[in-house]
């Protein structure tokens, strides 16, 4: 039975291959022979993976989304070649920033580390911001395994309890990353922001690093706040980051203003134990430290697609299109049912618009709900070799540059830079560069989906196993969506959808109004509306189908 259940036909094997399974194993199979008319599709089994358990779960979802795990060997070998140490050759040309104090900031758990920052304040009160990224494509180049490989995957892909990279690991966590204390060959973008944080002056160029310290976003977020213990852990940081706070301050007020939009969705974080079941769920917290490091390279990423495109030579942009008008009427409408002001939409919808509506619901318990259905009237965010700006950040001029070990966009972004700064491009190579961006983006852009579809799906299964160690529990929760069927809810602390059936709705009729996005009860009056904060019981859990059954309790306040 296909694990896909938009094929709608079992597969036979052979009286050979049943012998080498049992009832209730996972396989892999390749069609030998198509259904017809009298018999459904043959198949022959070509790997057994065994049976179910939470390490075979992620197994099936790499399968499902064709993921692939092992390098080839002509990948290795090539990786295997690559020195492990930056030579004294390499570095002759480049601008030699080892004695800058840069450092890295990063997650826990993070092992390959794409950018460094350093910051001087001048002193006409300006701020020399440095944003430092890994030059992967120094070391990967056009055509070579490394990169035929790299293409393909197009990303690496994160799980709870893995990562799939994009380049082998002798490059993602070695030579290329920019651990601390070692000499990494680097791509900088240095900056000059004034205190409205606009940038004045930038130069892009090649250079040699070496980091002065490997900083968790916690511990920075603690040295921020003047934490004495981690202040003496790395006392040469405590001054450039206060500086690095200021500045991505002023970053951050200056986006806001523009109309730059912020959803604040905080990503559920699924701890597993070694057998890989969930044993706890939490929401990641958002601190300045990731602010830092989010501002500065949204500022590097613009600087960058500036360059690029007023060189007029081929690039490669992050375009983000305005939200369809229907969908945006729809979302409005639904925002004026919860009683907030909407101005009416004329012309062309402006990002400022949708950020006083997030404005209004700041803190309330309708927050989560609007930003989420915001998020999702939304179109994509995809790449383009064509700049029609980014919508979500109201910017003009945005590209990835930032990324070039988990992305493969920044890696042939950074060729092109290259390219550009030393004049490279001729009239004739530009058409055919313009015809293979195409190509490219297209290709780059359906990896980077499939690989947030891998990851959604991943954390939706993990969250309800955990789900299914709680039946009969009761859970706070928020309605999501109404349906004559029934309400969607997602429990507050985990993250949890699931269903509430109307059959579950006891002591009443309930009437669904689906302008009013309600359903009213027909003899006590009760309103359950999307965004009410509710209380649920766990009844059911199919991971199957990945469903969660929920009963309701009662309203909440």
């Amino acid at each position: 039975m296909p694990e896909d259940k938009r094929i709608r036909y079992d597969v036979l094997l052979t009286h050979e291959d049943c012998k080498k399974v049992e009832d209730g194993d996972y396989v892999v199979v390749e069609i030998v022979s198509y259904p017809s008319e009298t018999r459904g599709p043959v198949g022959k089994v070509i790997e057994n993976l065994g049976k179910k358990g939470a390490k075979l779960d992620i197994e099936l979802i790499i399968r499902k989304f064709d993921l692939p795990v092992e390098f080839p060997p002509e990948v290795l070998e090539e990786a295997e070649k690559i020195p492990e140490k930056v030579t004294e050759k390499e570095i002759k040309d480049r601008v030699d920033l080892r004695d800058q104090l840069c450092f890295t900031i990063d997650g826990e758990t993070a092992k390959d580390f794409d950018d460094a920052v350093a910051i001087e304040k001048l002193p006409n009160g300006n701020y020399k911001l440095f944003v430092h990224i890994a030059d992967v494509s120094h070391y990967v180049k056009p055509g070579s395994a490394l990169d035929l490989e790299a293409y393909k995957r197009g990303t690496s892909v994160y799980f709870p309890d893995r990562c799939i990279p994009m380049l082998p690991e002798k490059l993602s966590n070695g030579i290329c990353s920019l651990n601390p204390g070692v000499d990494r060959l680097t791509f900088t973008c240095e900056m000059e922001i004034n205190k409205k944080g606009i940038v004045i002056d930038y130069k892009i160029y090649e250079s040699v690093i070496h980091s002065k310290a490997r900083l968790t976003y916690t511990i920075a977020q603690k040295i921020i706040d003047g934490d004495e213990e981690a202040q003496k852990q790395f006392p040469h940081v405590v001054e450039p980051l206060k500086h690095m706070y200021e500045l991505a301050q002023i970053l951050h007020r200056k986006r806001y203003k523009r109309g730059s939009l912020d959803f604040d969705l905080p990503e559920p974080v699924v701890v597993l134990n070694a057998e890989g079941e969930p044993v706890d769920i939490y929401k990641a917290e958002r601190l300045w430290s990731h602010r830092i490091i989010e501002e500065f390279m949204i500022v590097a990423n613009e600087t960058v697609a500036e360059y690029m495109f007023w060189t007029d030579y081929p690039s490669i942009y992050r375009v983000h299109e305005s939200p369809d008008r229907e969908k945006l009427q729809e979302f409005l409408n639904f925002v004026r049912s919860l009683g907030i002001r909407v101005p009416a939409v004329k012309n062309d919808i402006q990002p400022k618009l949708l950020q006083k509506i997030l404005e209004q619901v700041e803190g309330k318990p309708e927050e989560k709900l609007v930003n989420y259905l915001m998020l999702r009237t939304m179109a994509r965010a995809k790449y383009s070799p064509d700049n029609i700006g980014h919508f979500g950040l109201a910017s003009t001029h945005y590209t990835h540059f930032t990324s070039p070990i988990r992305r493969y966009a920044d890696l042939q972004l950074h060729r092109l830079v290259k390219m550009a700064l030393k004049g490279e491009f001729t009239p004739e190579s530009i058409p055919a560069w313009e015809e293979k961006l195409e190509i490219v983006c297209k290709h780059v852009t359906e990896r980077s989906i499939n690989a947030d579809e891998a990851e959604r799906d991943v954390i939706e299964l993990k969250k309800l196993q955990f789900a299914a160690n709680h039946i009969g529990e009761v859970f706070e929760a928020i309605i999501t969506g109404v349906t004559e069927q029934g309400l969607y809810v997602e429990t507050i602390e985990q993250v949890i959808p699931g269903f509430v059936h109307v059959t579950n709705l006891k002591n009443d009729y309930y009437m669904c109004i689906p302008k009013q996005y309600c359903l009213v009860g027909e003899k006590s009056g009760t309103v359950f509306r999307i965004g009410d904060r509710v209380l649920v019981k766990l009844l059911n859990v199919d991971l199957e189908n990945r469903k969660a059954e929920f009963e309701m309790v009662r309203k909440l306040k």
